[in-house]
């Protein structure tokens, strides 16, 4: 319907139960996330062959920002996997809105 909104989070929450506690600390700890985390670049780009981990290291880098942020400051994301879902782009900005107002 109209209304429908994917539910990105319930994506991230499912990559993130896959995570094993202390490992990704290197990435959070990268020179290049550091200086995206403090705004020196617009886009912070992590390819990888599928299977490999990038939801849950994304879901990691999400939970990190979230942790760390004032009352001001929104984290929002998109979950994509290209093999199997397709979202109008009236979908995605619906779904990042929805994250904004949460």
């Amino acid at each position: 319907s109209w209304l429908s909104v994917p539910d990105f989070d319930q994506k991230r929450a499912i990559a993130f139960g896959k995570y094993v506690l202390g490992t990704g600390g290197w990435f959070l700890q990268d020179p290049k996330f550091v200086a995206w985390k403090r705004g020196e670049y617009n886009v912070l780009w992590c390819p990888g062959n599928p299977g490999v981990g990038k939801s849950v290291m994304i879901s990691v880098i999400i939970h990190h920002l979230q942790e760390g942020i004032d009352d001001n400051t929104a984290v929002v994301f998109i979950y994509l996997e290209y093999t199997t879902e397709r979202y109008t782009t009236q979908q995605l900005v619906k779904a990042l809105l929805s994250q904004f107002v949460q």
